[in-house]
């Protein structure tokens, strides 16, 4: 949770109403948690549940017995956590109920509390109450989404280092630089009799400091936005190569069927690797070849459509055989930086800089050393999890347009233009900035993020 309320928004976008949704995913189970939210939590809990007071009569932070009732029949016997305004996820008081995880009892407590009151949550809109209630600034509500959805261990790490606060902080450490140049900027405009003339060289370094912090931050975005949605990789090359072998030895059981005949794989078959702490859904593809076999031909089709879509083309050759057309047409084609060449079969012929052999399984490991380093682009294979990172693509857009302001800014004081043309680009500067944290984000933006929530967060 943020250490402080700097984030908070004093104009609400809810109307005065109380939410319900089941919290945990969706099917049968031991344990289902219903929450309750908003400012008549206590009252509609209190028309369904049958315990020994009120529920406004409990301390915050406590856990009750009690039965969902259905005017004079048991539905479930429950549990009752109770939470206090403003000391609650959303900020508002809430009441989350513990059920038998079976659909009947979900399915009637949920009828029963919406017959008493409550409306029907949307989509993320406890952590959109979270953040509107000052609870939690836009980035980090965009975490707890990250948080629910992360695949590898670095990711979750990656999105616990956002909701703690790491990239907010950091972006507080650029705004207040970009603030204190806006204040020299504008006492310069306002009392010139008081304050005299701008101190440029002051502007200046500040100004270098804040864009200095922006790039590092923006250093991180590739990396950070690959190990939150994880990448593509396409094994490609021509028939009989060993692509499904490699296929079945990167992850570890017999996914592709093998075969010596050519053109034994005729569609695309994906599977989920976990690759050094990266998500990747591995594709094995068809071999590229001409053929007038009509089903091998759509297959082949669709391996040039999984290559226009992957982050990463890994291009297999037998190494006994050396290159065919197709691989040349493809090395010529594809940037180097979205394509790894590795030389299969190195039992039988050892050549190529990057050789392993599907059979032994000799140089697997340095296959994915040389995948992950492609992947993340800086050399490594490891990311730190408590340091601030740029998660999504729209963050590292207005990251980009803060820095766009500053080089203008810098431009500005280079012209010599008059100091409200600065003030200009210093103000735009910090609009961006504020996208990340949701002190400028708009409407359409906050939509969006929240959309991504599934019902219950």
């Amino acid at each position: 949770m943020h250490r402080s309320s700097r984030y908070t928004l004093i104009v609400p976008i809810f109307d005065n109403d109380t939410i319900c949704a089941v919290a945990t995913p969706n099917g049968v189970g031991g344990i289902a948690v219903i929450r309750i939210s908003g400012p008549q939590s206590f009252d509609i809990s209190d028309r369904v549940l049958n315990h020994r007071q009120p529920c406004s009569n409990y301390d915050g932070y406590s856990l009750h017995r009690a039965r969902v009732m259905d005017q004079q029949e048991t539905v479930d016997d429950v549990l009752v956590s109770i939470f206090r305004s403003p000391k609650s996820f959303t900020g508002e008081d809430v009441v989350e109920v513990a059920c038998h995880g079976g659909i009947i009892p979900v399915s009637r407590t949920i009828s029963l509390l919406i017959s008493a009151g409550c409306r029907s949550a949307e989509p993320g809109e406890f952590t959109r109450r979270a953040y509107m209630n000052g609870k939690l600034d836009l980035a980090q509500a965009e975490a707890v989404c990250d948080l629910i959805n992360a695949k590898t261990e670095q990711a979750y790490r990656q999105a616990q280092s956002q909701h703690k606060g790491m990239l907010s902080d950091e972006v507080e450490v650029i705004r207040s630089l970009l603030l204190g140049v806006l204040a020299r900027i504008e006492a310069s405009i306002d009392f010139p009799e008081d304050v005299g003339e701008l101190d440029v060289p002051f502007c200046s370094v500040e100004l270098i400091r804040a864009q200095e912090k922006i790039e590092k931050l923006l250093s991180s975005a590739d990396r950070g936005i690959l190990l939150r949605r994880g990448a593509q990789v396409v094994l490609v090359g021509c028939p009989n190569v060993g692509k499904s072998s490699l296929m079945n030895l990167l992850l570890q059981h017999e996914r592709a069927i093998v075969s010596d005949v050519p053109g034994t794989t005729r569609d695309t078959l994906e599977e989920t690797l976990n690759l050094n702490g990266i998500a990747v859904r591995l594709w094995d593809t068809a071999g590229l070849r001409s053929t007038t076999d009509r089903v091998e031909a759509m297959g082949v089709e669709r391996s040039h459509t999984a290559i226009n879509n992957a982050d990463l083309v890994v291009l297999v050759i037998d190494s006994s055989i050396g290159l065919c057309d197709e691989d040349k047409e493809l090395i010529n084609r594809i940037p180097g930086g979205r394509l790894l060449v590795v030389w299969n079969k190195s039992d039988l012929n050892s050549v190529g800089d990057l050789r392993v052999s599907a059979r032994t399984g000799v140089g697997i490991r340095e296959l994915e050393e040389a995948m992950t380093r492609r992947l993340l682009g800086d050399g490594t294979t490891q990311t730190e999890g408590d340091h601030a990172a740029v998660a999504h693509v729209h963050q590292r857009q207005a990251l980009e347009r803060s820095a766009l302001s500053i080089v203008n800014a810098q431009q500005t004081i280079a012209d010599g233009l008059p100091a409200d043309f600065l003030s200009i680009d210093v103000r735009g500067s910090l609009s961006a900035l504020g996208e990340l944290t949701g002190q400028t984000a708009n409407d359409d933006i906050i939509n969006e993020i929240f959309s991504k929530f599934c019902i219950g967060k």
